[in-house]
């Protein structure tokens, strides 16, 4: 029993009885607990750091801090079936009150957070001559050399990453159903009081899309842009190789017959 002292085996009136007995041996509570009591590892956390020493009755703490607790899978499972308990959503900030708060805090603190992401930016075009750090050329090259050990082309083609995809929309969509049923029905019901068939037709939104990608890409459009010519001319390519037979490569012309080049291999595609 743990009310009885393990060195001279004499019977304790509880916790507090034990704690003031085994003072008479000269020796800590938690010196005590540790040679008599203390599991093993249970004073470390999954990190692998130490824990804190709460008392002969508690032991030790499973976490080394508030932020290991945080991560904790087991502690996220918990927080998560509390939320779908109380509220009906797996976290607090889906539910109409924790977006207000949540909207309320942006609108108090909007100042300093546009503060803060003035001062990353600066760090990083000081430090790197770039607003992001994935945005230099030693990250890109890393990032290319990482995926060609890989022998991998584009991760999100992957079916093991296509299969992970999938499950997680799935377990999001049955457990937040509610969230995006409300999502849909309030953007229903702007759009009946609108009168709009489709939103990305407007007017005014299609002057701010093209005013965006004009400050972004000097062009109204994102693929009449060097980026997105790009990026179709990539994917142009590999369905093309895909069709390809002995490891043949295709390389379409850059310039002002590119989209004839394009008209023509599609031509070819629909033939074959």
């Amino acid at each position: 029993m743990i009310n009885r002292c393990e060195i001279c085996q004499k019977e304790c009136s509880g916790f507090l009885g034990l704690c003031s007995h085994i003072k008479i041996h000269k020796i800590s509570t938690k010196e005590y607990y540790d040679i008599y009591l203390k599991k093993d590892n249970e004073n470390k956390c999954y990190c692998g750091k130490e824990t804190r020493f709460i008392g002969l009755g508690g032991g030790y703490h499973k976490f080394c801090s508030n932020r290991c607790a945080q991560k904790s899978l087991e502690i996220q499972e918990k927080k998560r079936h509390t939320n779908l308990k109380n509220c009906g959503y797996d976290h607090f900030m889906k539910t109409k009150e924790g977006r207000e708060q949540s909207r309320q805090r942006y609108i108090e603190n909007s100042d300093k957070l546009k503060e803060m992401i003035r001062k990353r930016e600066e760090t990083c075009l000081r430090k790197f001559s770039k607003k992001h750090p994935s945005q230099t050329k030693e990250v890109v090259i890393k990032f290319k050399q990482t995926l060609k050990q890989k022998n991998i082309q584009n991760p999100a083609r992957l079916q093991e990453i296509r299969e992970k995809k999938a499950k997680t929309k799935q377990k999001h969509y049955i457990e937040n159903s509610n969230f995006f049923k409300e999502i849909q029905k309030k953007r229903n019901k702007t759009i009946l009081i609108k009168n709009i068939k489709n939103p990305n037709r407007l007017k005014e939104i299609y002057e701010k899309r093209v005013k965006t990608n004009i400050i972004k890409y000097h062009t109204k459009h994102w693929a009449q842009s060097e980026q997105g010519r790009e990026f179709h001319r990539k994917n142009m390519k590999e369905i093309v190789e895909r069709g390809l037979r002995d490891n043949k490569k295709f390389a379409p012309r850059k310039g002002k017959n590119e989209n004839l080049v394009f008209s023509k291999i599609q031509l070819y595609i629909l033939c074959q």
